[in-house]
């Protein structure tokens, strides 16, 4: 499951591929912005939803994917995600995101008004919620992270 999948297919894809075998995978994206949608249901089935109240059952994906979502919610609301997708997902969940609070520039909120950042957070924040900080990359003018918590073990 992708949650916040927005209209990218490839960023996700080659993710899971990085970290995971090639295999098939069943997909499902979950976006509360419709245009991104209408994009994405060309490579996956997808669901127009408000993240914060996931419409899904629990344990029902092996692996639960967020990919530069969380800093899209409020910091109450980011932490109640996390915590839903744990509950969501069988064996993993990974989350990707920036490092600290990153302003949007007005570019992209003029086109989706939810593309603000409306929290941060640091590595350890993750760590503590027992995640392994599994890669941090650095890009012009931000600096990124990928954590995953294995729940399987």
């Amino acid at each position: 499951m992708d949650i916040g999948c927005g209209e990218d297919r490839y960023l996700h894809e080659s993710l899971l591929d990085r970290l995971f075998s090639k295999q098939k995978r069943f997909k499902v994206g979950l976006d509360i912005f419709k245009p991104y949608l209408l994009i994405k249901r060309q490579f996956m089935p997808v669901v127009l939803c408000d993240i914060r109240r996931l419409p899904v059952k629990e344990k029902s994906f092996d692996t639960v994917l967020c990919i530069e979502t969380i800093e899209h919610l409020k910091k109450d609301d980011a932490l109640k995600l996390i915590l839903d997708m744990e509950k969501i997902a069988i064996k993993r969940v990974i989350i990707t995101t920036p490092i600290g609070f990153v302003p949007v520039s007005n570019h992209w909120t003029n086109i989706n008004k939810y593309q603000q950042h409306l929290c941060g957070f640091e590595p350890n924040e993750f760590k503590n919620m027992a995640y392994q900080i599994v890669e941090i990359y650095h890009l012009p003018a931000i600096s990124q992270m990928i954590i995953i918590k294995d729940l399987a073990t």
